[in-house]
């Protein structure tokens, strides 16, 4: 996959933070998404491994077929972690290695979904909004937390939602109840390239029941397989 360089990567959170705000003004939510069948689209998480000598970031890349997620193509990475744990700034703990992970992707998705927050984002632009823009791609962020959004439980039926906001009344996405056996419900936004009226129905369909989408799921179980493995190895 292209991705683009917009900024550099070793930067303080100061910097990180004005990159946040330069960046924002660039994200598309008004495009319609189209996916037909055959399409390939892609999912992506990241995990870490910590020792006493460093902390190590992995990051998987799982390209899909759609709509039978049939995979066409598995790719990953790793990478020392450089940039502290700060909230609302952890694209750049995280993006780094998937920026890794995604170059070495020979295909071309259509969709990306992404392990984290799109515009659902206290400054409007999460991982999945700067995974968006960095891809030029369409892009949907699921996040197993909200982020001082405001909210209410979907019912206990699957395919249920309910508007996520931020504070200040913006609609942002989605409070989406993709598995009627989970307590809590998934939280899923634009992240580039994308309508609010867009991220429901790709979703419910990449899930199928199941509490994460096919190809995010894939992309975390495959991370999770690597941080095992690495830490096996530090063991022994």
């Amino acid at each position: 996959m292209n991705i683009r360089k917009l900024h550099d990567w070793h930067l303080s959170p100061t910097e990180a933070r004005k990159v946040q705000a330069d960046l924002v003004g660039s994200i598309d939510t008004t495009s319609p998404l189209m996916l037909r069948a055959g399409d390939l689209v892609l999912g992506v998480d990241n995990s870490y491994l910590r020792t006493e000598a460093e902390t190590t970031a992995f990051a998987a890349a799982i390209v899909m077929t759609w709509p039978d997620f049939e995979v066409v193509e598995v790719q990953s990475a790793a990478a020392p972690v450089t940039f502290p744990y700060i909230p609302g700034l952890l694209t750049f703990r995280e993006l780094p290695v998937l920026v890794e992970a995604l170059k070495r992707v020979e295909s071309e998705p259509v969709l990306i979904f992404s392990d984290g927050h799109g515009i659902a984002h206290p400054r409007g632009i999460g991982i999945a909004a700067h995974l968006g823009l960095l891809a030029d791609t369409p892009t949907i962020g699921i996040a197993k937390k909200p982020l001082r959004n405001i909210w209410e439980h979907p019912e206990q039926v699957e395919g249920a939602t309910t508007p996520l906001l931020r504070q200040d009344g913006t609609h942002v996405g989605y409070a989406i109840r993709s598995s009627a056996r989970r307590k809590y419900p998934i939280f899923v936004s634009p992240g580039h390239r994308v309508r609010i009226e867009d991220v429901v129905e790709p979703i419910l369909i990449a899930t199928n029941g199941a509490y994460l989408p096919k190809p995010q799921q894939a992309a975390h179980d495959e991370v999770t397989r690597l941080r095992r493995e690495a830490k096996q190895a530090a063991g022994s």
